[in-house]
């Protein structure tokens, strides 16, 4: 029964004083340790309490032995941690060994997978039992008092229970599962008087101590010691394994783990060619037995048959995909089940499917996750990396049939059916003809659900029934055509009643598909006028195609009558994309070249320059050669390019060397109605914008200095506007008139300041000399 929470340090001494009670500070031999505890059992010494942690999950506790997620003490050798923790004889390694059956389970099952831990103190024990699926097991006494072992070789099993039995036939009338409950002892000497072979060891720290499957065991610990123990499987375990969940299903007792599932993940994922053999024997043992009871069940009328949900990971055992149990045995139903509409929610083992519920067997259905065919084929096993059952597979069906007949001639059984006996042969047979008529007759939905309904009770069987298995392969496509037939028509139909057009087409290459279906292995009606409708679109969309590759040889207006006829063809085609790309290519290039070809007047008068134009006719070149159209714009786009590139050299050229403007204005004037920005032409207009201004403002100075008093200003504003025509790329007349005024005014400038003045001789005779030179009486035009 459960008992009090302890730390180790108090367990240790509750131990220490109970020891010393019963043998004072003395070390006791185990003579008398072994002497005082059967004393006990047996009631002579009066009752007594004791305390044993036992079961006590690692992943929570701890374990003995090192772990890679447990962190390593500052204490401890790095290197000979990690060594033991990768050890074999580790046990948290054991389970999952080379060569263990229990390699492929993903559940932590305590005590299986996850070792245990047992902390003892004197006369604690285990009681008789045997391991869950016979398993082995493996015992590590990690330090403090022995413990004692008394065991019963797996061969004498049954001898022990039918002593047992004997000895307590009170017990197991109220609990006939006792055994399982591990709470019986019995004294060695009275299954030894039976004739019971019974071995003891005692276990001192540091060893270890194997049981073997089926082997009941028992024994006590001689004072406070820690022990830890786990399951492990290899593969000569496998018959015992089977055998223990036959003896849990007798019990009414849930199995740790689904037998069947490891036995498939096992065979589906290999062995050594020493395990070979035992996990043949094994699978041959339940596929033969999985067989017989299918086989009884259609006999008995229950012919509705269901696959059951695939697994995701059917290489590995557990996790999240765990099988629902028998209702009355609690076996896993791995491999079948049996369920009826009544409860859809109880499933029991082909076994006790009488016992399910009271309904007739064809309400019941039956639910398998493998065929016969497919379990028999896990027969087809040679080596290791079972790299020859590639090479097997293609006989896998021969020996598989040998197998069947072998295994059962019980499928000669009759059922009754529509008032006459019929072997399961001769009912497939007779499925036979009738699927291949519905074949060579026009398509009638409802035969066709009706015989595949019919074929459901043949799935379940072996490579027998793969004629049955290819035919309904053969209905299937053809439902499945037949329907996407009927769907493709309905859809062509619907979109051509619509006036708007808005709802989706029907794909061409789908409705190619249906046709190219060789040889039409039946009769639809609508076949011929999807055929029509195919051929003409094929047609189509052939000429879009040839459209499409005769590079600069159609015309646009062509394409365009295609697209027409496209948009108004029922069918999507493939083409169609294509031809739709061209010409929203075709008419966004011909917007684009129609702004050129036209002009913009308006970028002539802007102040700001766009280089645009000459980018845009190069981009518009560019993308035409892609455009495999016959486009007259495009010899006019040539023909621009050409003037743009003759009025970009003739801009050069001017821009080589000062210009006058009269020539410059010629120029200008030939290029009045080019509407095409040329950067060297718009800085030649800027050039003669700029002179322009110039001589306006020349003349505009010169209007005014005849009447000018203040020679200094007039010299200052000739000089600066001297001096900007002398920087201006333009030559003009005004420049000269300019320089001529300036000489005027510097003259009149130094004769006002020596007026008033008395000056030598010799400068007022220079000055007299220097007027001499001017004509003060020209007038300049404005």
């Amino acid at each position: 029964m459960p008992g009090e929470l302890y730390s180790l340090d108090a367990f240790r001494r509750l131990a220490d004083k109970f020891k010393r009670k019963w043998f004072g500070s003395a070390r006791a031999c185990h003579a008398d340790i072994e002497q005082r505890f059967w004393e006990i059992v047996e009631g002579s010494a009066g009752e007594v309490d004791v305390m044993y942690g036992s079961d006590l999950d690692t992943s929570k506790y701890g374990s003995g032995f090192p772990r890679p997620v447990d962190e390593i003490p500052a204490c401890a050798d790095r290197t000979l941690w990690e060594e033991h923790t990768a050890s074999p004889w580790n046990l948290n390694n054991f389970p999952k060994l080379h060569g263990s059956m229990l390699r492929l389970v993903d559940d932590n099952i305590a005590g299986v997978m996850v070792p245990w831990l047992y902390i003892g103190m004197l006369f604690s024990s285990f009681c008789w039992h045997f391991e869950d699926h016979c398993f082995y097991s493996i015992n590590y006494l990690h330090w403090g008092e022995p413990k004692c072992w008394y065991s019963v070789p797996g061969s004498a099993a049954q001898a022990f229970e039918q002593v047992m039995r004997k000895t307590f036939p009170d017990l197991f009338e109220a609990q006939p599962d006792l055994l399982f409950q591990l709470v019986t002892m019995l004294n060695p000497t009275v299954l030894k008087g039976s004739g019971v072979p019974v071995y003891t060891t005692v276990q001192e720290p540091g060893n270890f101590v194997i049981t073997f499957p089926r082997s009941f065991h028992g024994g006590f610990n001689c004072g406070l010691n820690c022990a830890e123990a786990v399951n492990f499987a290899p593969a000569d375990w496998l018959p015992h394994g089977g055998f223990a969940v036959e003896l849990y299903r007798l019990y009414h007792k849930s199995a740790v783990l689904s037998h069947d599932e490891l036995l498939y993940a096992v065979a589906k994922s290999g062995c050594s060619k020493e395990a070979l053999p035992i996990l043949k024997k094994e699978l041959v043992r339940v596929i033969n037995t999985e067989r017989i009871h299918r086989e009884q069940l259609w006999r008995k009328g229950l012919v509705r048959a269901s696959r059951m949900t695939s697994l995701k990971y059917p290489e590995h055992v557990g996790g999240t995909e765990e099988d629902p149990e028998c209702i009355i045995c609690r076996y896993f139903l791995h491999l079948s089940a049996v369920v009826c509409s009544c409860r859809p929610d109880a499933f029991v083992c082909l076994q006790h499917a009488e016992r399910l519920c009271e309904c007739n067997p064809d309400q019941q259905c039956l639910l398998y996750r493998y065929t016969m065919a497919e379990l028999e084929d896990l027969l087809c096993m040679e080596d290791e990396n079972f790299a020859e059952r590639d090479s097997l597979v293609k006989d896998r069906r021969v020996r598989s049939r040998r197998i069947s007949a072998k295994q059962s001639t019980s499928s000669q059984g009759k059922h009754l059916v529509k008032g006459r006996n019929i072997t399961y042969k001769e009912l497939a047979e007779a499925w036979l003809a009738s699927a291949r008529t519905i074949l060579r007759s026009p398509i009638s939905q409802d035969d066709i659900n009706d015989i595949l309904k019919q074929a459901e009770q043949f799935f379940w069987a072996g490579h027998e029934m793969d004629p049955v298995r290819s035919v309904v392969k053969d209905l299937e496509r053809v439902e499945k055509w037949s329907q996407d037939l009927k769907g493709c028509l309905s859809t062509i139909e619907s979109w051509m009643n619509e006036k708007n057009k808005t709802s989706l087409k029907v794909p061409l290459k789908f409705a190619q598909d249906l046709m190219n279906v060789d040889p039409v292995r039946c009769i639809e009606p609508g076949f011929s006028k999807l055929k029509a409708l195919v051929e003409e679109a094929n047609i189509l969309e052939q000429q879009i195609k040839v459209a499409l590759s005769s590079s600069l040889t159609v015309k646009i207006t062509e394409l365009e009558d295609l697209e027409s006829r496209a948009v108004e063809s029922p069918f999507k085609l493939e083409e169609s994309g294509n031809l739709e790309r061209v010409l929203d290519s075709a008419k966004g290039w011909l917007e684009r070249a129609e702004e050129c070809l036209l002009g913009k007047r308006d970028q002539l008068d802007s102040d700001t320059f766009h280089n645009n134009d000459i980018n845009t006719l190069y981009d518009l070149k560019a993308q035409v050669s892609k455009i495999p159209i016959v486009l007259p714009e495009k010899e006019l786009l040539e023909k621009l390019i050409q003037n743009v590139e003759m009025w970009q050299a003739r801009a050069r050229e001017l821009l080589k060397s000062p210009v006058k403007l009269e020539d410059l204005e010629v120029a200008l004037q030939n290029a009045e109605d080019f509407y095409i920005s040329i950067p060297e032409l718009h800085l030649l207009r800027q050039y003669k914008c700029n002179a322009l201004s110039w001589i306006e403002r020349c003349h505009k100075i010169l209007d005014n200095v005849q009447e000018a008093l203040d020679y200094s200003n007039v010299v200052e504003d000739l000089t600066s506007v001297l001096a900007e025509g002398r920087n201006m790329r333009i030559q003009v007349k005004e420049l000269d008139i300019v320089e001529v005024e300036l000489r005027k005014f510097l003259w009149k400038e130094k004769a006002s300041k020596a007026l008033g003045r008395r000056l030598p001789l010799k400068i007022l005779e220079e000055l007299t000399t220097e007027v001499s030179k001017f004509d003060f009486c020209t007038q300049y035009p404005i």
